[in-house]
């Protein structure tokens, strides 16, 4: 019987481990996808209207938070979409960059 206790604790302790990475791979992938997302609406709309804006609450995840950074000019934008998220009380944090060309070729 002790044998089999002893046995036992390390597998849940195993389990409770995996169980911990999902959620925080549930929450990369999500904080991932609300970065891309917020990279497709920018590229969707106009050139002119890829600004930076810091720290917007994303509507329906009220534990995430976006950034956008933009900088260039002249016909080409690098954007940087920042998703901040918490898990497990810490600090959390993923990127997407990508290159914006004004479609008017400026």
């Amino acid at each position: 019987m002790v044998l089999l206790v002893l046995g036992v604790i390390p597998v849940v302790a195993t389990l409770a481990a995996g169980v911990s990475a999902d959620h925080f791979a549930e929450g990369r992938s999500l904080a991932l996808t609300l970065a891309q997302e917020q990279i497709e609406i920018l590229k969707a709309g106009s050139y002119a209207g890829i600004i930076s804006s810091s720290g917007v609450a994303v509507a329906g995840f009220t534990d995430y938070q976006r950034q956008v950074t933009v900088s260039g000019g002249n016909g080409l934008k690098h954007v940087t979409v920042i998703v901040d998220w918490t898990f497990k009380g810490q600090a959390q944090q993923i990127s997407v960059d990508t290159l914006v060309a004004d479609p008017a070729g400026a």
